[in-house]
């Protein structure tokens, strides 16, 4: 089944295993043409950023998304980088680009969200939060998110999470 993935990241990622770095670009690049899919575009542009190949990889994920504009998996992995990277400006970006792929993606809303709290934006981080809540009822981390900014603000700005819980039951009592 040559069109399908699999096949292309197991080669390439044991060939990465071995540090054969060029047989494993060369695997990641071959199934991408072949399969075209997200998880082989993560995998290139990981590795090609591991190995601090920077401009070869800003350049390979500039291609991917003018050739795949409807990609929310591979957005999600460049947001995923960017919040690790502190770069929060650049997470928001992608976590909005995902939105306009999937308005009803509660997940993106609820990172969003963290993003905009990252940038000290509280008001859009309340917004994002409330939004992944409503729309995704059972989503826990928007719930517990949210909760944390509300209690927040209930205590003066004290943060909830480093307030033991005598003290927000003393305050809130």
């Amino acid at each position: 089944r040559p069109k399908e993935s699999a096949g292309y990241i197991m080669e390439g990622d044991i060939y990465a295993l071995r540090k054969a770095w060029v047989e494993a670009e060369r695997a990641f690049r071959n199934g991408i043409k072949s399969a075209g899919t997200p998880d082989l575009a993560v995998r290139l542009d990981s590795m090609l950023r591991g190995r601090n190949k920077v401009a070869e990889a800003n350049k390979f994920t500039a291609e991917w998304l003018t050739s795949h504009p409807k990609d929310f998996q591979f957005r999600y992995y460049l947001a995923e980088q960017a919040m690790a990277e502190k770069e929060f400006p650049g997470a928001v970006r992608h976590y909005k680009a995902i939105l306009e792929i999937r308005p009803d993606d509660a997940v993106a809303y609820d990172n969003l969200g963290t993003a905009y709290g990252d940038q000290g934006r509280h008001e859009e981080e309340i917004a994002s939060h409330r939004k992944a809540t409503e729309l995704n009822p059972d989503l826990a981390s928007a719930h517990y998110n949210l909760g944390l900014l509300l209690a927040t603000a209930f205590m003066g700005g004290v943060p909830a999470d480093s307030a033991g819980p005598g003290e927000i039951i003393a305050i809130a009592g």
